[in-house]
C-alpha cells in the first residue's frame, strides 16, 4: 500500500513537472510570436455620407514599428471607387512598409448611385472635404497608429481624393 501510494505520488509529481514545462514554452512561443506579429486592424466611423451609416478603414503596422514605439510614415492608400480598403493593400505595398519602416492606412469609400447623381456622394468636392479621412486617422490614432507624416497615394477615384485633399 505504501509503495503505491509512493509510486502514485512520483507520477503526479512527474506529470506537474511536465505541465509547467509546457505551459512556460506555450507562454514564451505566444510572447514571440506577438513580438514579431504586425498589427493589422479593421474598425468603422460612424457618417451620414456612407451606405448603412459608417465607413470602413483598415491600418497595417509592420512589427519592427511595434517594437520602436515612436513615430513612423504613414502611407495613406486610397482606392478606387467602392473598393474595400483592405483589398487595396497589396503584397507590394505591405513589404515596401515593412521593409522602409512605414504603417499602412487605408479607407474604405461607398458610392451610392442615387447619390451620384445627385452630386452628394462623397467624391464631390463639395460633400467630401476630407475631413471623414481625417476623423478616421484621428480614431486610429487614438487606437494606437503612431504616424509622423502622412504620404498619400491614390488609385482611380483614389487619385481624385488625393488631389481634393490636397488643396
Amino acid at each position: 500500500m505504501k509503495r503505491n501510494i509512493i509510486i502514485i505520488s512520483i507520477i503526479l509529481i512527474v506529470f506537474l513537472i511536465v505541465l509547467v514545462f509546457c505551459l512556460k514554452l506555450n507562454k514564451d512561443k505566444n510572447s514571440q510570436e506577438n513580438i514579431d506579429t504586425p498589427i493589422e486592424v479593421t474598425d468603422k466611423i460612424f457618417t451620414k455620407n456612407q451606405p448603412g451609416s459608417y465607413a470602413k478603414f483598415y491600418y497595417y503596422i509592420p512589427a519592427k514599428l511595434k517594437k520602436e514605439k515612436k513615430p513612423y510614415p504613414l502611407i495613406v492608400t486610397l482606392p478606387g471607387d467602392s473598393i474595400d480598403g483592405k483589398d487595396a493593400v497589396y503584397d507590394e505595398l505591405i513589404n515596401l512598409a515593412e521593409s522602409k519602416g512605414y504603417a499602412i492606412f487605408a479607407p474604405t469609400f461607398v458610392t451610392v448611385e442615387e447619390d451620384f447623381e445627385l452630386k452628394k456622394s462623397y467624391q464631390f468636392p463639395e460633400v467630401w472635404s476630407g475631413k471623414l479621412l481625417i476623423q478616421m486617422l484621428e480614431k486610429a490614432k487614438k487606437n494606437g497608429l503612431n504616424y509622423s507624416k502622412l504620404y498619400l497615394v491614390g488609385l482611380s477615384a483614389g487619385a481624385q481624393y488625393v488631389s481634393i485633399f490636397s488643396l
